[in-house]
This record gives C-alpha cells, structure tokens and sequence, in this order.
C-alpha cells in the first residue's frame, strides 16, 4: 500500500504565504506599522475636524481606556489561540501575567499547552497556532476602523489602533522575540516536506518513508519523523537519530547536507499506526495483519 503527501492543501498553502509575509523582517514589520498607524490617523483627524478642545475629564479617560483596550485585545487574542488549539485537541492554559520587558503595559497575556507533544512543533500546527490570535485581532482592527469611519468616532479609531497594537505592533516590530506569534510563524515555514510511505503488510509490517525536504529561512535546522503504534524490530535510518519517545519512536534530523532521506522500519504494529513529519504530515496505517 502506497500513502504520498505531495503538495499542500489549497488552505495551508495560503497559511503559508500570510505567515511568510508576517514574519518577513521588512513586510511584517511594515504591517504592524500600518495596523496602527491608519487608526491613529484616522483618529487624529477625527478629533481635529471635531473642532472641540477636549477636556480635563476626557484626557484623564485615556489611562483607563488605553489599558482597558490593550486588556481586550490581548484577551481575545489568546482567546483565539484557545479556540483554535483545543479544536485540535490540545488543553491549554492562560495566565495573566506582569509585563517585566516592558513595564509601562502592565501586563502580558500567556496561553500554555497543558500536555507537551512533539506534533506541537509541526509546521501546520505552528501556522494554526501562530495565525490565530493575529487573525482576530486583525479583523477586530479593521471592523473598529470601518466602525469609526462610519460613525465619526475616534474612540473606536483608538480601538482599532490598540488592536493592531496588540497583534502586529507587539509582534512583527521585534520578530526575533522568542515566544512571539511572528516568531511561531518564521518556525512554521522555515521546514516544508514532500513524503511517500510504501507499506508491506504481514508480520511484521514493513515500511519504506522517502521524504523530499524543503528548506527555507531555518531557525531552528530539524527535521522529525515520529511513529505511533510500532513496535520497531529493524530499522535503517541513515542520516536520523533514533530514539524513543513517551508517545512512540522518533527519528532526528541535523544535517541538511542531503534533501532526500530514507527509512526503512519492520516492526509488529497490533493497532493502527500513526505517522507524523516536521512539515506537518500525518498519516494512519493500519494494524499488520497478524500479530508475531
């Protein structure tokens, strides 16, 4: 039985493009400006085609606001992240925390993964994970801009700013940062895969993987095969480090040297196996078909 993973799906292929855009060092950092300075802008406008001087109360309204703002859009930031990693099973966990980078925004919002798992570190995992959270807060940003627009409003133009603050302004304008959703998107598409799994059933089952690897802008230079649900009796796996893991067998990958590597595995697999590729690949195969 012959399994092959080609060419993205039409919707990861446009994740990628959106996160190779967000995390280029001049486009995304152009993003980000341009998320908040249109609001501010139009927000600046507003208030002097108003032709009202603004009074002590108001400006003394816009401490509360500011964080008020930053509050909700760091909220329903990571709230997109929690919607979007338990849909693909994973518990999570949210902590509000103080902001010691930068002192002046009080607070920073974290969502965790209760459970670590190495498909955590997979390329169209990072894209879900990483896109997330910036998707809605862009989409807020451009629905309180239209809002303002519309109603003459430069408090929802200050929103709308604060919103892009909260996802481009705090994370494209220092891409390098070490858990920044830019960050998780450079991850994702620096490592892209083509893969082909030829099976044998009996006992034991055999598999031959091909994998083709693209590189792009590598981070972090790995490359991972990991095998649920085989109990490997043989294995050639030039070029990989083996070892096992809590969830199956794992095969590492440092040197780029070669784009194309080869494993050939015989193993006893009583239930259905799964397999799963740096690049984001999963495939499930089934049982030998009868057990050693």
């Amino acid at each position: 039985m012959n399994y092959t993973a080609g060419k993205y799906p039409f919707h990861i292929r446009v994740m990628i493009l959106i996160a190779s855009f967000l995390s280029h060092p001049v486009y995304g950092k152009a993003t980000g400006v341009l998320l908040m300075g249109i609001p501010l802008s139009v927000m600046l406008f507003q208030i002097v085609s108003s032709f009202s001087t603004p009074s002590l109360s108001r400006l003394l309204l816009v401490i509360p606001v500011t964080y008020g703002g930053l509050f909700l859009a760091a909220f329903l930031h990571e709230m997109g992240h929690v919607v979007v990693l338990r849909s693909m099973g994973c518990k999570t966990k949210t902590q509000l925390l103080y902001n010691y980078h930068n002192p002046l925004l009080l607070f920073n919002m974290r969502t965790e993964i209760a459970e670590d798992h190495p498909v955590h570190s997979s390329a169209t995992f990072l894209l879900r994970r990483g896109l997330s959270g910036i998707a809605v807060n862009i989409l807020l940003n451009v629905l309180f801009l239209a809002l303002s627009i519309y109603y003459s409003s430069a408090f929802l133009s200050y929103l709308a700013f604060l919103q892009g603050f909260g996802s481009q302004g705090a994370t494209s304008l220092s891409p390098t940062t070490g858990d920044s959703d830019v960050r998780t998107l450079a991850t994702a598409i620096e490592v892209q895969d083509d893969v082909i799994v030829n099976v044998e059933e009996g006992s034991p089952i055999s598999l031959d993987i091909v994998t083709e690897i693209h590189l792009r802008r590598a981070i972090e230079t790995t490359y991972w095969i990991l095998i649920e649900g085989l109990d490997v009796s043989q294995a050639t796996h030039k070029g990989f480090l083996a070892f096992d893991v809590p969830h199956g067998i794992m095969f590492l990958m440092r040197d780029f040297e070669q784009d194309s590597l080869t494993l050939h595995l015989s193993g006893n697999a009583p239930h259905e196996m799964t397999m799963y590729t740096r690049g984001g690949r999963v495939f499930s195969i089934p049982a030998s078909s009868k057990e050693v």
